[in-house]
Formats: C-alpha cells, structure tokens, sequence
C-alpha cells in the first residue's frame, strides 16, 4: 500500500512589523492588508530606488507616472514627476498633473503651488486657471475659486465651458453673499477682509509677524468675528514670547467658535508656561 504524503508545509517567515509567522509567499499580501500605510511607504521607496538606478529619460519618467496614475496609484505619481528634470520641454502638463494628483490627495497647497507654477509658464491657457479655481472650490475657499474664474475672459473659452462656468460662479456668487450676511458685512467688505487675511498670513509665513500682526488687525476692524485672525495674532505673539496676549488673544478666539482646534490646542501649551 502506498504512503500517503502528507501536505508540504510551507516555509514560514516572521513579519518584521507584528512578529506573526507568515508564509514566505504570502508575507506581501500580510504587509498590504494589515499595515498597509508601511506598505504604501514601501512601495513608494522601491520605485523610487528603481527610478534612482535605472537611466530613464524625462518621457519615460513622464510615461511611469501616467501608468501609476491609470493604476489609482495616486501617492507615488508626484514622486516620480519630481524626478523629471525643469528643461523637460512639457513641463507646463507636468506642473498640472501634479497639481491634479495633489488635489486628489487632498493635498490643496502644494496643488495650488504647481498649477501657479503651470500658469506662470503660459499665463493664457484657460484650462489651467479653471482647474485652480477647482483647486480653491474643493478646498472650501471660496473667494479664491471666485477671483480665479472671474479673471477669465469667458469669450475666449470653448463655448462648451461657458455654462460650466457662469453656473459655478452663481452657485459660489451665492454661498459668498450667504457668509457676508452671516457676518453681517457686505460683499465688499468681506472680500476687502479676506484679501487682507491672505496678506497677514503670508507675511506671517515670511516671519514678518509685526506686519502681519497689522494686516489681522485690519480684518478684524472690518469683521469682529474674524476669529482665525485672533489666532493667528495669539500664534505669532506664542512666537514672539509675549505669552500674556497670546492667551488674550487665542481665548478669544476659543470663545467666538469653541470647535478651533489651532487656539484649543496653543493655549495648551502656554499652560504649561
């Protein structure tokens, strides 16, 4: 009578994350489906190694990041574009793709830095400026999405876009006018108050805080309830270590919209001065 076999074991390997066996062919699959933020990290690294190691040309680098996008494969796509060197010929549709990824990642600054970098290189081509004002309308920011589609000129646009755009400009015109009757402020008003707000926050990202302390102060003249100006005033005073008016400042900030996490969690900190 013939032996029966037994079934082959297969050979096992320890997971380097959790210590559990795995069998040596499946160890990817484990990576993948329990820890699959190690994983992405991984999988980014390694192509990024091949790219490093292998000889590719701008369009060939330009071909694998279109073939991780079709994939879904959204995060490695921008590593691999910032591989392409800035004399590549096209670089205005790399600077858009970018700024495409980046959105889809929810990752809305540095999509809108890519898409300005695009625009810049071709300040005319109509289908950047739309794809920014998309940028500022995922990202809730209004008053940009609505600056950006009101600098096209709608009669150089493929008629095909002009209800697209007259109707996203009524739909963002009216969530405007709502906001400016909650604060009780004109149109005007609230976007002299907002163009104010961006210029004190980028001089207070140059770290000119007293300049910057100025133009939220001016905001506030406008809009008292302003309370993201309050805390951006009670940050830069934590900055400047003067700890009495930044709590001044950021408490009341926390008492016009008790949810701000940036002023919860700054006067945080400044208890345990």
């Amino acid at each position: 009578m013939a032996k029966k076999r037994g079934k082959k074991k297969g050979k096992k390997e320890t997971c380097p994350i959790c210590g559990v066996g795995v069998k040596v062919k499946k160890l990817d699959k484990h990576v993948e489906q329990e820890h699959p933020l190690i994983w992405e990290s991984s999988k980014i690294e390694a192509v990024l190694m091949n790219m490093r190691e292998e000889t590719l040309s701008d369009h060939e680098k330009l071909d694998v990041a279109e073939e991780f996008l079709e994939m879904g494969e959204y995060r490695i796509v921008p590593e691999v574009l910032k591989f392409i060197a800035p004399s590549f010929p096209d670089m205005i549709y790399v600077f858009a793709l970018l700024g495409r990824v980046l959105n889809e990642l929810e990752n809305y600054d540095e999509a809108e830095h890519y898409l300005k970098k695009a625009i810049a290189l071709d300040p005319e081509l109509i289908e950047l400026r739309l794809f920014l004002a998309m940028i500022y309308e995922d990202s809730d920011d209004i008053y940009s999405a609505v600056e950006e589609l009101e600098r096209i000129d709608i009669s150089k646009v493929n008629p095909d876009l002009h209800d697209i755009i007259r109707n996203t400009l009524e739909e963002l015109n009216g969530e405007m006018d709502e906001l400016s009757k909650e604060k009780s402020l004109t149109r005007e008003q609230d976007m002299i108050s907002y163009r104010k707000f961006i210029e004190g926050y980028e001089l207070m990202l140059r770290g000119d805080y007293h300049e910057s302390i100025e133009k939220f102060e001016e905001v506030l003249a406008i809009d008292p309830t302003s309370h993201p100006s309050l805390g951006n005033i009670g940050t830069i005073y934590m900055k400047l270590g003067d700890y009495n008016k930044a709590k001044h400042n950021l408490e009341q900030a926390l008492s016009m919209d008790p949810d701000y996490l940036l002023a919860e969690q700054n006067l945080e900190i400044l208890d345990r001065y």
